[in-house]
């Protein structure tokens, strides 16, 4: 039995001791153990005064406090210190990153298995899609990532335009690594293509995968009108994701889209969920917009990131241009969008300015 592997206690009765101590105990100390009759559980609900006392064992005290001890460590793991902990996530730890200083700053330097699962949410066109395409063109060397792209055929042109535009000397042997390290699959329309999808294709690809970007995880359940059924598979999904971010140091992106908040006729500052008497306070009030699939999806991600469109606009000559009339915008200006952490275990209410422009995401 693997000596890393732990065990489950519910199941202790359907092992022998030589199960789970064979090649670590002696086999006198285990066959003197079973000639009485006990079994891992057995052992472990006594302590050694009740073995000697009621003179059952024929060992010494050492072998007895050997045995338990050997026990405990296959069932309950080998006690470590933080440092030890922190070295061995820090070993499997990959960080995907934007390579804008800006950026990267506001998400605490790029991202990685200490976000959990972390969902980009925002309307149409602040950059969701974007965001995702410019990770994809800064994945580190010999680093694989899956992209899903569950609403249109992915982007190729526009992901090569951004990578090109990063790759030094426009390096078409660069490019091509690139392209050889990134999984697509844009065939998934359906619950039931995404389920296979994520339990059965991604877990044989964790050896090599390390970053999963789903491209939206809202247009395969926001139809779907059984909300029991539906906080069901999200939490399947999320559940099972966030063990395969633990176990095999994969970083999950949802992409989510947005839904109207509907404010409340006598209170603006007041929510009205619809068809329903109950009002909250949203988490930011300048926002017309909340992320889809309700409470259920938010409390199965760990980090929400926002992007949001401003009214401001950006000149080449970098001066900000306060324009509200949308046609007085021409092709001199690109519109200035926000990333908001909204929140994440790691990072506090961090926020910057971005572009997006041939080259990609541009921090301002």
């Amino acid at each position: 039995m693997n000596s890393n592997s732990l065990l489950n206690p519910l199941n202790f009765e359907k092992f022998t001791l030589f199960n789970f101590l064979d090649g670590k105990i002696s086999k006198e100390i285990i066959d003197e153990f079973e000639s009485k009759g006990f079994t891992p559980s057995q052992i472990l609900l006594q302590s050694n005064f009740g073995l000697f006392e009621d003179d059952k064992i024929k060992l010494k005290k050492e072998d007895i406090q050997k045995l338990l001890y050997t026990l405990s460590i296959n069932i309950c793991g080998i006690p470590k210190t933080l440092s030890e902990i922190i070295d061995s996530e820090n070993e499997k730890k990959i960080l995907f990153t934007t390579n804008d200083n800006i950026i990267d700053k506001a998400i605490g330097g790029g991202f990685s298995i200490d976000f959990g699962l972390c969902e980009i949410a925002g309307e149409a066109g602040t950059g969701k899609t974007q965001f995702c395409l410019h990770l994809l063109s800064c994945l580190p060397k010999n680093c694989f990532a899956f992209y899903v792209s569950t609403e249109h055929s992915t982007q190729i042109e526009r992901l090569s335009e951004i990578a090109k535009e990063n790759l030094e000397e426009n390096n078409q042997n660069e490019l091509t690594d690139l392209f050889n390290r990134i999984y697509v699959n844009n065939e998934i329309h359906k619950e039931s293509q995404l389920n296979e999808l994520i339990f059965h294709q991604i877990p044989n690809l964790c050896d090599r995968v390390k970053l999963v970007i789903i491209d939206s995880i809202a247009s395969i359940f926001r139809s779907q009108t059984d909300i029991i059924k539906r906080s069901s598979s999200l939490l399947k999904i999320s559940n099972f994701c966030k063990y395969l971010s633990k176990q095999f140091g994969v970083v999950f992106i949802f992409v989510n889209q947005v839904t109207s908040i509907i404010q409340s006729e006598t209170n603006p500052f007041l929510i009205r969920i619809p068809n329903t008497g109950i009002m909250f306070s949203p988490p930011n009030q300048n926002s017309p917009f909340k992320p889809s699939l309700g409470l259920v999806w938010s409390n199965c991600i760990n980090s929400r990131i926002m992007l949001y469109k401003t009214s401001k606009n950006y000149s080449s000559n970098e001066n900000l241009i306060n324009q509200k009339n949308e046609e007085q915008i021409n092709e001199n200006f690109e519109r200035i969008r926000k990333l908001e952490i909204v929140f994440s275990p790691i990072l506090s209410n961090n926020s910057c300015n971005f572009l997006i422009t041939k080259k990609g995401l541009k921090g301002i």
